[in-house]
């Protein structure tokens, strides 16, 4: 096996429980079904260090986004971290800016997962996906787990989006009270030559 799909099935192993359990659960079948070629190597690892190492790695992700995506954080309450393991167990962050192309990739997973949460979880993501994508990409690979790298953001891009909470970041309150309002404000969020930047009305 190749230095790079053992790095990846290294990955795999810290990132998703189900193949974490499967490994804990019978080393011998797990390198015969997964390390072709470098079983020996995989049947070394102390399984309490990397089942350790595991779930400190999936913890410290989850912290990162946190700093990253306060409203939809705020929105989500105590159904964050389950959430975010759920997220997690399917997406590898990489490149230089791990920690933002994880929070722009758990967005859009909350906002394709739509029937499991509320509306004001939904539009907090959008806004906050939105919000990053005026300066930077978001590059996938749809491979099993799915590799996500946050690139800058070149090529003019506008989105308008209608939200009808009274998110923090439109009316500049401290999101302590995050209702619905009474009316729908539009948001404009633009990457143009020359300038970038949010309005809404």
């Amino acid at each position: 096996m190749p230095a790079l799909e053992t790095q990846q099935l290294l990955a795999r192993l810290y990132t998703e429980p189900g193949m974490l359990e499967e490994f804990l659960s019978d080393r011998d079948a797990f390198c015969a079904t997964y390390a072709n070629g470098c079983g020996e190597l995989i049947r070394q690892i102390d399984p309490g260090q990397l089942e350790f190492f595991a779930v400190s790695l999936r913890a410290k992700r989850a912290g990162e986004v946190k700093k990253l995506l306060p409203m939809t954080v705020r929105a989500l309450g105590g159904g964050f971290a389950g959430a975010f393991d759920r997220y997690g167990a399917t997406t590898i962050a990489s490149g230089d800016r791990k920690h933002l192309a994880d929070a722009m990739a758990f967005c859009e997973w909350l906002i394709q997962q739509s029937e499991g949460f509320d509306r004001l979880t939904m539009e907090s993501a959008a806004y906050e996906l939105l919000d990053f994508k005026v300066r930077f990409d978001l590059k996938k690979d749809g491979r099993e787990p799915m590799l996500v790298e946050a690139t800058s953001g070149r090529r003019p891009w506008l989105r308008m989006k209608r939200f009808s909470y009274e998110l923090p970041a439109l009316t500049g309150c401290d999101g302590g009270d995050q209702h619905k309002s009474n009316r729908v404000r539009l948001a404009l969020f633009a990457r143009l030559p020359g300038f970038r930047g949010i309005w809404y009305w």
